[in-house]
């Protein structure tokens, strides 16, 4: 003939918190450091693209978002595939980042070269998100790193096979040591090549 009553109380905030998050990705890594390992390493002169995640970390929408980069030149361009003028992840087609919304930004370059005495050297550039939380300012960084390579391979002197079949021996230097490229021959012109060794 007892009873037992249980009882659960919340609380719940009515304070407006604004906050934005961005991520920054380099060819689609997330490096965390410029010690980090996963770091892409990648060519001097070659393509290299930034990819920005923008998120609502806060309890309240968020109007005028805005994302720029540290480096002169790079421009984060929003997503929009469906050339609609919204960005692709902006569900409700409002321009306000929403609390479930994901939005994504894009921008590319040219990997940069190393000093002339220098194979391989570090880069970094730090991607910058603004919006506004109703009257608040509200911002937030990331930066990404990666590995730039300046490399050149010397082939040796040209050599003609006078026979055939015949073999030529082929040998070469590269720049930088073989543990951060890797290089192969290759044939042109007429004829049918094959390799005997490394």
């Amino acid at each position: 003939g007892a009873n037992n009553c249980a009882c659960l109380y919340g609380r719940i905030s009515t304070a407006e918190e604004p906050s934005i998050y961005v991520e920054k990705r380099t060819n689609g890594v997330d490096v965390i450091s410029a010690s980090d390992p996963n770091r892409p390493t990648i060519p001097s002169g070659c393509p290299v693209t930034w990819t920005y995640s923008v998120s609502n970390s806060g309890n309240m929408d968020l109007t005028g978002v805005s994302v720029v980069d540290s480096e002169t030149g790079v421009t984060p361009m929003m997503v929009d595939e469906n050339e609609d003028g919204y960005n692709d992840g902006d569900q409700d087609k409002d321009g306000i980042l929403d609390l479930t919304e994901l939005w994504l930004y894009k921008a590319q370059g040219t990997a940069i070269s190393c000093e002339s005495s220098l194979c391989e050297c570090e880069y970094s550039n730090e991607a910058t998100a603004e919006a506004m939380g109703g009257s608040t300012l509200v911002s937030w960084t990331d930066s990404s790193y990666y590995r730039a390579i300046t490399t050149t391979v010397n082939a040796g002197a040209d050599q003609n096979i006078c026979e055939s079949p015949g073999t030529v021996t082929l040998s070469g230097t590269s720049s930088c040591p073989n543990s951060l490229i890797t290089y192969e021959w290759t044939s042109s012109g007429d004829g049918s090549f094959s390799s005997t060794g490394d």
